[in-house]
């Protein structure tokens, strides 16, 4: 990597008022699998996010030629864009000054060091727990990938801030076949460290759950009261609250929220809080992507919406500052988006959401998500494996069926109860939620 105040001190001798670099590396490895292995890759890239400003003319270059030469052409590629751009009125400046936050956990050497026959080892017990979880299943589908990023920002007003993080991402789908059909299921972890993985008992979970799944009938039309897995709750919370929740969004008019800090928009069963400075979420990080040191900050509180997610650029504009949720690519301008949307618990259990359900649905997992709309609140997805709840228990599997709600309805008024342990998918956290009023449709 080269030195970064260095080259901003380059933009600026070409004639960049001010100019910001983001140096990305990332090193992964990764595993495809079936019933037997397919492939191992190994893949490493690096490159760099130049942004500079003429005045309010800013332009955005990406290179992942590192070389001297390469980053040359694009520092003078960057400031000529910026001369032809029209100005911008919004603009202010890059970040005034740029920090890190004490967030432990984002980063395993054991993870960051493993091998390709490491990798291969870990997406082997995975499947051999496939078989051992039922006799009747075996591994259709897989992937293991681990991988190390490093990430540094410098711009004209502050030094270079660094930071590294592992991710360990395995899937497993296992099929159970017998005469009468065979059905698929699938699961997953995304971690900090390898040792979080677990990668057996992971293949054991979902070759025992296939084959309660033989047989599924279709679920009944109507309007019905479920009870949503930790992991459906996870990609709800996130297809629909991520944009509205964007400063961005909301200045743009694709809000639904635009206007509304201080009113009620859920039930006060409801908490969520960004949790940028977790380290072991995914999503948590000690800087954003323009430098600025994240934080935890309550979005929802008990129901009321407390504050949306910024970065520099829509602060200024409302004269706020950044919450540390910039996110770019090396050639785009840095965005505004949640970090990890935790949706805090409750205190039931499930067997307490499946009494006070009495007569519903246990949904285990979907597809189609994000079909739902997050502009109007239409919440939306196809039931791939879920229960009858029947007298307060659960019954037999049923599958196939579209569940439709509005998602401020379904989380406000329509909230019965929320559940007491978490689980984080990729940039959310959440339990499983009781909800009454779902449509239910073919």
């Amino acid at each position: 990597m080269l030195g970064l105040e260095g080259i901003v001190a380059r933009a600026e001798a070409l004639g960049a008022s001010e100019a910001e670099v983001y140096f990305r590396k990332v090193r992964v490895i990764t595993v495809r699998f079936a019933d037997r292995l397919e492939s191992v890759t190994v893949n490493s890239t690096s490159g760099y996010g130049i942004r500079v400003a003429l005045g309010r003319r800013v332009a955005v270059v990406g290179v992942e030629d590192v070389s001297r030469e390469g980053l040359e052409d694009a520092l003078k590629s960057a400031v000529a864009i910026a001369r032809t751009t029209p100005e911008d009125e919004k603009w202010v400046s890059l970040p005034r000054s740029i920090s890190t936050s004490s967030v432990e956990g984002c980063f395993c050497s054991k993870t960051a060091g493993i091998s390709s026959e490491d990798a291969v080892e870990i997406a082997l017990e995975a499947m051999q727990g496939v078989s051992e979880g039922s006799s009747i299943s075996k591994p259709v589908r897989g992937g293991f990938e681990v991988a190390v990023r490093e990430v540094a920002v410098a711009n004209s007003y502050s030094q270079a801030v660094s930071r590294m993080e592992t991710i360990a991402d395995l899937y497993v789908t296992a099929k159970a076949e017998e005469l009468s059909g065979s059905v698929t299921f699938t699961r997953f972890k995304i971690c900090r460290s390898i040792d979080e993985l677990n990668a057996r008992a992971l293949g054991v979970e979902a070759g025992s759950e296939a084959p309660r799944f033989l047989g599924a009938k279709r679920m009944e039309e109507g309007i019905a009261k479920i009870v949503l897995h930790p992991e459906v709750v996870c990609s709800m919370i996130d297809v629909m609250l991520s944009q509205p929740l964007s400063a961005e969004a909301v200045q743009k008019g694709r809000s639904p929220l635009a206007g509304r800090i201080g009113q009620s928009i859920l039930s006060e069963k409801v908490t969520i809080v960004d949790e940028g400075a977790i380290g072991r979420w995914i999503g948590a990080r000690s800087f954003d992507d323009e430098g600025i040191a994240t934080r935890n900050n309550t979005l929802i509180d008990k129901g009321i919406l407390r504050s949306f997610v910024y970065d520099t650029y829509t602060a200024y504009i409302d004269g706020r500052e950044s919450t540390g949720n910039a996110w770019r690519s090396l050639s785009s301008t840095p965005r505004p988006s949640p970090n990890m949307l935790v949706l805090k618990p409750g205190d039931s259990s499930l067997d307490d959401m499946v009494s006070e359900v009495g007569e519903g649905y246990y949904i285990v997992s979907t597809i189609g998500e994000w079909l739902s709309n997050p502009i109007s609140g239409l919440m939306q997805a196809t039931v791939t494996h879920a229960y009858r709840i029947r007298g307060g228990e659960l019954a037999e599997p049923v599958k196939g069926a579209v569940v439709t709600a509005d998602f401020y309805e379904a989380f406000g008024r329509n909230l019965l109860l929320v559940g007491r342990d978490i689980t984080p998918l990729r940039s959310s956290v959440a339990p499983a939620v009781a909800l009454e009023g779902v449509r239910v449709s073919g």
